[in-house]
Order: C-alpha cells, then sequence, then structure tokens
C-alpha cells in the first residue's frame, strides 16, 4: 500500500539562534555558579605578581638614608636616580660611572647586591681599589660599582651587558649568592617577574579586565585553582640552574673579550639563623627541613658548589675563584678568640657584613684581581700606616670601636703608630660613650630593646650632641614604630639643627609627626615653613594647596 506520509527533514536552527543559545547557557553556568560561591560565602584573595623594587639604604655615623630606586628597562632592572648625591669618598660623590681614563689605569667592574653597593666609605669595591692602588702606585686602578641593593646574578647580568662591557673593563668581579637564593614577596622567579613586566608594562601595571570584574567569586575562585595547581610555589629568584646559566653567561662574555672574571665564594656566618620568613621556609622545606641553620646552611652549600663549578669549568678562561668563605671563617674565629665589644664580622641579618670585614674581603679580591702583584698587596698589608689609613676612614665614618682595633692592628706591627696617631686615639675613646648608647637605641640594630630602653638612651645621646640629625632621626622611628609618633615632638623642640639642611630634615621630621597626630593648623604652618626653605618640596607644596587657611583638616 502507498504511504502517502511526506518525508521532511529535520529542521535546524540559523547560526545566529545557536550562538545566542549558547552564550545564555553560558551566562547560566557562570550566574550559577556565582550564586553557589555567594551562597557558600567563598572568598580568595589571589596571590599577587609583584615586581618589587628596593630603597637603598646608606650609613653614615649616625645618619642612615634611603633612596628609592628606578626601574630601568627593558628589563627587570632597577638603577639609582640620576645624579643622586652619596656620601662618600671625594670625587666619588655621584653615581655617574667614568667613560675615559688615564692611560696606563686599569679598570675593574663590580657586580652584586648591597654586599657590594657603593656605602661611603664602607663598601669593599671602594676598600679594593683604595688597597689596589696603595700597593700598586697612585691611580693605577679604578673601580665601577655596578652593584645595588636586592639585585640578583639576573639584574647583574643585565647590569654587566648594559654598564659594564661597554665600559671596557679589565676585569670584572662578581659577589652573589644570597639574593638569588631569596624567597622574594610575591614568591615567584625575576624571570617570572620579567615577563610580567614585558607584556604588563612598567608597574603600575594597567589591569586588562575592568575593576567591576575584581567583585565577582568566580574570579577569586579560578585563581584559587590556579595558585593551588602551581605546586612549586613559593619560588626562590633565580633558581640554581638558573645561577649556573647566569655565572656562566658572564664568563662567556668575559671570555669573548679577553676580561678576567673573579667569582666570590658565598661567606657564611657560623651563627646560623634560628628561623627564617614563612616564604623561605615554606619554598626550603621540602629539601632542608623547616630549621632556620639548617635552611641557611643547605642554601650555602648549594650556591658554593655551583660558584666552585662554574669558577672550575673555566679556569683556562681566565676565571678565577676567591675565597671569601676561608677568608671570613678565620676572621671570625679570630674574633671568637679574642672578643672585642662592637667588632664581628657579620650583622644580625647573616649576610651583611661590618667594615672591618669588608676591609678583609678587599684584601682577597684584589690578590685575585692583580695576582701579579699579590707580593705587593702582602707587603702593603702589613704595614703600620696601611691600618692607620683605615683607622682614618673609620674616623669618618663615625666608628670608634673598628677605628680602636685598627689602631692597635698598626701598633702591633709599629710602636712609633701610637705616637702618630694619639689624636685619632683620644677621638674613638672619647665616642665610645655615644656610640655604645646610640647602638642600643636605634630602630633599626636587630635587638630585641624595649621602648623605655631605647629612648633613654637616645635622649642620652641627644644631650651629647644636640644637633646630631641621625639621634633625632632615630627617636622619631622608634617613636612612630613602637609607640605614638607625637613623643617624637619634644625631642624634636630640643634638637638643634647646624645646617640649612639639617633645619629643613627637622621641619620634615615635625610635619610627618603632626600629621600622624591630626594637628592640621601645624602642619599647614610647617609645610610653609619647608616651602621658605625649599620651594621645590612636593609634599609641603600639596599640603599647601590642599588645605585651607583655617587649617582645618584638608578640603575635600
Amino acid at each position: 500500500m502507498y504511504n502517502s506520509t511526506i518525508y521532511s527533514p529535520k529542521r535546524t536552527l540559523p547560526v545566529w539562534k545557536k550562538f545566542v543559545f549558547s552564550l545564555m547557557m553560558l551566562l547560566l553556568v557562570v550566574a550559577g555558579s556565582e550564586g553557589l560561591l555567594r551562597l557558600f560565602r567563598f572568598d580568595y584573595q589571589p596571590r599577587e605578581r609583584l615586581c618589587p623594587k628596593p630603597m637603598v639604604a646608606m650609613k653614615l655615623g649616625a645618619v642612615v638614608s634611603h633612596i628609592p630606586t628606578v626601574f630601568d628597562p627593558p628589563g627587570y632592572l632597577w638603577i639609582m636616580p640620576p645624579n643622586i648625591l652619596k656620601d662618600g669618598p671625594p670625587g666619588e660623590r655621584v653615581y655617574e660611572w667614568p667613560t675615559n681614563r688615564a692611560e696606563g689605569v686599569r679598570r675593574v667592574v663590580f657586580l652584586g647586591g648591597s654586599t657590594t653597593q657603593e656605602n661611603g666609605w664602607h663598601d669593599y669595591p671602594y676598600r679594593t681599589i683604595k688597597l689596589l692602588n696603595e700597593a700598586c702606585g697612585s691611580n693605577a686602578y679604578e673601580g665601577i660599582n655596578l652593584g645595588l641593593s636586592s639585585y640578583s646574578t639576573h639584574q647583574s647580568l643585565l647590569a654587566l651587558q648594559r654598564y659594564g662591557l661597554p665600559a671596557y673593563p679589565d676585569c670584572v668581579v662578581v659577589f652573589h649568592g644570597w639574593n638569588d637564593a631569596a624567597v622574594q614577596a610575591g614568591g615567584y622567579r625575576d624571570e617570572e617577574v620579567e615577563r610580567r613586566m614585558r607584556y604588563g608594562g612598567m608597574p603600575p601595571q594597567v589591569e586588562w579586565m575592568p575593576g567591576w570584574v575584581d567583585g565577582f567569586r568566580l574570579k577569586a575562585f579560578v585563581a584559587w585553582v590556579l595558585d593551588r595547581l602551581d605546586v612549586t610555589w613559593p619560588r626562590s629568584r633565580v633558581s640554581m640552574q638558573e645561577f649556573e646559566e647566569h655565572l656562566q653567561s658572564m664568563a662567556d662574555l668575559c671570555a669573548e673579550r679577553n676580561i678576567p672574571l673573579v667569582i666570590a665564594k658565598r661567606p657564611i656566618d657560623v651563627r646560623s639563623p634560628n628561623g627564617l620568613d614563612e616564604l623561605t621556609t615554606r619554598a626550603y622545606a621540602p629539601v632542608f627541613g623547616t630549621n632556620g641553620a639548617a635552611i641557611y646552611r643547605g642554601i650555602h652549600g648549594q650556591v658554593v658548589e655551583v660558584q666552585k663549578l662554574v669558577a672550575e669549568k673555566n679556569r683556562n678562561r681566565g676565571v678565577r675563584l676567591a675565597d671569601l668563605d676561608g677568608r671570613l671563617d678565620v676572621l671570625q674565629q679570630d674574633f671568637r678568640d679574642h672578643p672585642r665589644e662592637f667588632v664581628g664580622v657579620f650583622m644580625d641579618d647573616h649576610l651583611h657584613v661590618y667594615a672591618l670585614a669588608n676591609q678583609a674581603i678587599a684584601e682577597e679580591m684584589a690578590r685575585q684581581i692583580a695576582p701579579e702583584r699579590v707580593g705587593q698587596i702582602n707587603a702593603t698589608i702589613q704595614t703600620a700606616r696601611y691600618w692607620e689609613g683605615i683607622a682614618g676612614d673609620f674616623v669618618t665614618m663615625g666608628e670608634p670601636f673598628q677605628c680602636l682595633y685598627a689602631l692597635d692592628r698598626a701598633e702591633e706591627i709599629d710602636n712609633e703608630s701610637a705616637v702618630r696617631m694619639a689624636r685619632v686615639r683620644n677621638w674613638a675613646e672619647s665616642e665610645r660613650e655615644f656610640y655604645r648608647l646610640f647602638e642600643t637605641g636605634r630602630w633599626d640594630n636587630g635587638m630585641d630593646v624595649p621602648f623605655e630602653t631605647r629612648m633613654q638612651a637616645l635622649s642620652r645621646c641627644q644631650e651629647l650632641r644636640p644637633g646630631e640629625y641621625g639621634v633625632i632621626q632615630q627617636i622619631c622611628r622608634v617613636c612612630h614604630y613602637m609607640a605614638n609618633p607625637e613623643m617624637a615632638l619634644p625631642y624634636l623642640a630640643e634638637f638643634r639643627p647646624e645646617t640649612i639642611e639639617d633645619q629643613y630634615k627637622r621641619l620634615d621630621l615635625v610635619l610627618t609627626c603632626q600629621m600622624d597626630q591630626g594637628n592640621w593648623p601645624g602642619v599647614r604652618e610647617t609645610a610653609l615653613a619647608i616651602l621658605e626653605l625649599r620651594p621645590d618640596d612636593p609634599r609641603a607644596r600639596d599640603i599647601a594647596n590642599v588645605l585651607p587657611d583655617n587649617g582645618y583638616g584638608p578640603t575635600q
């Protein structure tokens, strides 16, 4: 029988309807997920992809200066602001490196972090060049210090390529190993930070998502999943493999130009720290456990092995290894056997060293930079004049206890030194009380000192030196961080500035205290006084523009 049913093909939706339907389903899934997350009150703060750069701290006597750095693209690199003045030897007061040099002068480029950076009379590169010129003839050597606070080998490799090699050095010195192994805020590698800067722009990065998206729980949930999948977080700034690659790249660059490279072994503080910060402990716990001393020694072992490996592999290409590890071990043992007040090797951060230790580093570096002059260098170190010169540096630095050590070394070599240096010894003896009190009271001494004890010590320091800016600076910091900022105001009233610059700094401290106190009439009055001394001061100018004449708080 004939089937009269007519075949009808399956009807299909137009493409645009399929698209709309799919979009609606997606929106329903997103809305449903967002609703469930809100119902269960899910919230999560994603890990921040930070691009840190440091403030550079410099200390001369009682005064501590903090200088902000600026990014220097391309790459994750920062430098000191152009033409920034520093406290240091005459003729070296600006962060600008020489382009021309006299005939016969040998140029040394120094790479490193805060253990290398220029810091007045304190840093080892300055002391190395000074020793080489004392031993080999005046102005025989000059240094270009490319070290800067928080540099790892990631930054130093960039600095070598961008600034070091174009200066045509006769030798390059690299002193690294702390910042590479460090876990910085954020917990990501320097290479990851640089990649973010490359594709996201210079900080502060412009987020590609609109601000209202930040309030979505679904975005926080996706970030939570991604963060949980990143099982290797937190990571050191530079892996040991990258550390080796960076040192090898430096060796290759120098070998191509027939430039000797000195790799300095990272020294170790025998007083290993008991605890480390949370991120560092978490990063290294799978390898070394959670004990701070074990992590510190374990990292040191890894770093030194890489440094020795690269030096040995490139020994025939002009790479030398400076045994700072062994040199400072001997010095630490000497100070343990013959302890002296305020004389040591490592500071309490187990990373930075005191000036006497930097002098020991300079001696070893000088031998590696000029191995053909080792005899002259050793002979210079054994003279009383050498130690008398170091004592003179300590006078300028305001370091009486280290000055006394240097004077004693000079007198051990030559009894006549006592006569020559009598005035210097009298200065050092007279400064011991102030130094002892100041070291007890200052905010950044790394010691657990009660507020009252700090203030008592610093008050006595102000009595001894009413015009010393470094004292009132520390009083303000102790009050700010341990009590109330306005507690510093009576001490600021007693401060007797000796220069126009110190008058300006005093007013700046007063302004900060008054702002913390909410004393708006006083804030405006102080801001106007600052502008009389320094019309271009940005903070005082902004305050004068924002606060009304009656001083009753900022205008809206």
